[in-house]
């Protein structure tokens, strides 16, 4: 899923490049945003993979589907022409609607993770982590959703949309750094707790 995404994104890029003579500095920040979004799913499958187990259901697998309309919503938000400003606003507006909506997915992906993953007792003390960032996916949600609503409102020129595409592309920058952490840090404080138990043995 994520390779199609990521495949229909370069040729995205490619196409702008190729009619334009050029890429704009806002389809460079939304390109940063997309791709940034694609490494999050990708690392937290990457992760729930190796770290969690649980049987899967029918919602293991509709959620990753759900993850590729949105992602594919956000790249063709990047795709339509920018010719003219009421245009251009209005495919930045999609672009800016479709992160709620991925982040909202991913509430529920880290939800569906956590009150499965549970009952694992080797992954026990790494549902805080996926806890921990359901929550911020659905504090990320409302955030760019006040984001989106504020655009689609005051409809924001040039310079806004990429003030605004700088925002949310460096946001989504630190949550890659910040899950990457918080894994890091979880899987330690586990390896310790098991080679203390070891030791007492």
């Amino acid at each position: 899923m994520q390779g199609l995404a990521l495949g229909f994104l370069l040729q995205t890029m490619a196409t702008e490049l190729t009619t334009t003579g050029g890429l704009s500095i806002l389809s460079l920040v939304q390109f940063v945003a997309c791709l940034a979004v694609l490494i999050i799913v990708w690392h937290e499958y990457a992760i729930g993979v190796v770290l969690f187990r649980w049987r899967l259901d029918m919602a293991d697998s509709t959620i990753p589907f759900l993850f590729g309309i949105s992602e594919y919503a956000m790249i063709e938000a990047i795709a339509i022409p920018a010719s003219g400003h009421d245009l251009s606003s209005f495919r930045f507006s999609i672009f800016l609607w479709s992160l709620p909506v991925f982040c909202a997915i991913s509430c529920l992906a880290y939800w569906n993770q956590s009150s499965k993953a549970v009952i694992d007792e080797e992954c026990r003390d790494m549902i805080t982590v996926s806890k921990s960032n359901k929550i911020q996916a659905l504090w990320t949600a409302v955030a760019f959703g006040v984001i989106a609503g504020i655009q689609q409102f005051f409809q924001f020129g040039q310079v806004g949309q990429v003030v605004i595409g700088c925002v949310i592309a460096l946001s989504l920058i630190g949550h890659c750094i910040r899950i990457n952490h918080a894994y890091d840090k979880g899987c330690l404080q586990t390896d310790g707790e098991q080679d203390a138990s070891v030791n007492r043995r």
